[in-house]
């Protein structure tokens, strides 16, 4: 394991599966996470049962194997948003728990 310590305005950059965390935010301000991820068009999901969506960023979907998002949510209040947040965290852990290693 290796602890790294990032100063203020910087941000760590990993893979979704590295275990990672960190302290308590001690400060006034406001930590920030963004969990982007890209994927070309070929990309197929394994997992059919539960398709992620995803924001279509140029070009276009010919095989639709991803289900598109619409509009961004509204400004909902911030409760709104935290349950939204916490039913998407617990739906990517329990599909990080249970699929299966792709064949090598």
């Amino acid at each position: 394991m290796v602890d790294i310590v990032l100063q203020p305005g910087e941000m760590s950059l990993h893979h979704v599966r590295i275990i990672h965390g960190s302290n308590p935010n001690g400060s006034d301000h406001k930590r920030i996470g963004y969990a982007p991820r890209y994927v070309t068009p070929e990309v197929h999901q394994v997992q059919i049962e539960r398709r992620q969506a995803v924001v279509l960023a140029r070009g276009r979907q010919a095989d639709r194997h991803f289900d598109l998002m619409g509009e961004p949510p509204a400004d909902d209040p911030l409760e709104v948003v935290i349950e939204r947040h916490l039913r998407a965290v617990r739906q990517h852990l329990e599909e990080l728990t249970t699929t299966e290693a792709a064949p090598s």
